[in-house]
């Protein structure tokens, strides 16, 4: 199972960039004046970006014309790159851009590895590997929390700035080492079909599926997001405590 230990490893080093500023997001607040307000706009710029480059990615056909393993590593190497530009900004608008850019191109890590993932495992199986991929999305995405407690009292631009580097290095490891597996998909259109989507729409079982769906995450990252900050306002935390409690909730998915 090296193609899912791989996998992994990957999706876990993209992911932890997600929440790598809302990790950090005090001490940002505290050197660039940002008020509560824009602290939210910042975390939820990357669910914007994300969002959007799904569904770009999804209509122009993407995943079924380029190689899932190169999708993903030009999204690390993006994500990375956009997140590093936290280093160069200096106020609210530059980062704004910098997170809407990391989400747009995380879209190209995540779906395709799930895609990708799907191949080396038959129907039956699928289910405990992509379950497996999902807890490192989770463990990826609580880990800024984990490093934030754990050097709170130091700079947060290390913490960027590592996390950025191991998942551009992610990225090309996956490009290296995974390739498609014994099942893989058939071929599908390079075009979006609107009859297809408009099937999609008037099937009330799969849109209440999707809506459920899109609800349920709407409420899982704003408690992701907020899980430090709550701790820390409402149950006064310290600085170092509050974000290892974030960690444990965050990593339990």
């Amino acid at each position: 199972r090296r193609s899912l230990a791989v996998l992994c490893a990957g999706i876990f080093s993209a992911m932890s960039i997600w929440f790598s500023a809302s990790a950090v997001l005090a001490a940002i607040a505290e050197d660039w004046a940002i008020t509560p307000t824009q602290g939210s706009f910042l975390t939820s710029m990357v669910n914007v970006g994300f969002c959007l480059g799904c569904l770009a990615s999804a209509a122009s056909g993407l995943p079924d014309r380029v190689p899932c393993s190169s999708l993903i590593c030009v999204g690390s190497l993006g994500a990375a790159g956009a997140n590093m530009g936290l280093l160069a900004v200096s106020g609210f608008y530059g980062a704004l851009t910098c997170r809407f850019l990391v989400g747009v191109f995380l879209a190209l890590v995540y779906p395709p590895g799930v895609k990708l993932l799907s191949t080396w495992f038959p129907p039956q199986e699928r289910g405990f590997a992509n379950g497996v991929l999902f807890s490192a999305f989770c463990l990826g995405s609580a880990f800024p929390q984990l490093l934030s407690g754990l050097i709170s009292e130091r700079s947060w631009r290390p913490i960027v700035l590592g996390i950025s580097v191991t998942a551009a290095a992610s990225g090309v490891l996956v490009r290296k080492s995974v390739r498609v597996g014994p099942h893989a998909f058939p071929g599908a259109g390079a075009t979006l079909n609107a009859a297809r989507c408009a099937c999609i729409l008037r099937n009330p079982q799969v849109m209440l599926t999707i809506l459920a769906y899109c609800g349920h995450q709407w409420e899982l990252f704003c408690v992701w997001a907020w899980a430090a900050t709550f701790m820390r306002t409402t149950w006064q935390l310290s600085a170092a405590s509050a974000p290892l409690a974030a960690f444990t909730v965050i990593a339990m998915g």
